[in-house]
């Protein structure tokens, strides 16, 4: 996983952490796993790191490769599979979730009690404007516009200008 130390003070703040941004950086090295067919459950991911993944890598294909060029490779993979669902039709309104959820508490009959949602540390009540503040700093730290559409800028630093030509002769930069 790799967090710039800007990224750093992006994402962990004195009142905790900013998932949305925290995401953005924890997904390539979920997707690695994934490619690499190791399975995410946590007793299992917890024994890889990046820079094994990278000498596993070298050791099955003869083929070296960085750390960094193996997050890239996650990161490419996303962000061409995120525009081929923006080409049919995925957008904001698919990265939400239904109203419900901040208006419903969950029910414990078992113990009589209701669990609205809340943030990660369990200290507040989350709306669906901290779910929206979340999903806005998401995509800035992806390098996605407001609707969720890979912005030219990324797909161009991943060798995907094509996508982003076909993104713009599509109209989705509008």
């Amino acid at each position: 996983m790799g967090f710039s130390l800007d990224a750093i003070e992006r994402t962990f703040t004195n009142e905790g952490f900013n998932l949305g941004r925290f995401l953005a950086h924890f997904e390539p090295w979920v997707i690695t796993l994934n490619i690499f067919g190791i399975c995410f459950r946590m007793q299992v991911a917890s024994l890889y790191n990046i820079n094994n993944i990278a000498e596993l890598y070298q050791a099955g294909s003869g083929i070296e490769r960085t750390p960094q060029d193996i997050l890239d490779a996650a990161e490419r993979a996303y962000n061409l599979a995120r525009a081929m669902n923006v080409r049919e039709g995925f957008a904001r309104k698919d990265d939400c979730l239904p109203d419900f959820v901040y208006t419903q508490p969950i029910k414990r009959p078992d113990r009589g009690t209701e669990i609205p949602f809340m943030n990660y540390q369990g200290t507040k009540t989350l709306t669906k404007e901290d779910a929206d503040k979340d999903l806005d700093d998401y995509y800035m730290e992806r390098g996605w516009t407001k609707n969720g559409v890979p912005g030219k800028e990324i797909l161009f630093k991943y060798g995907l200008d094509w996508v982003a030509e076909a993104l713009e002769k599509g109209g989705f930069y509008k």
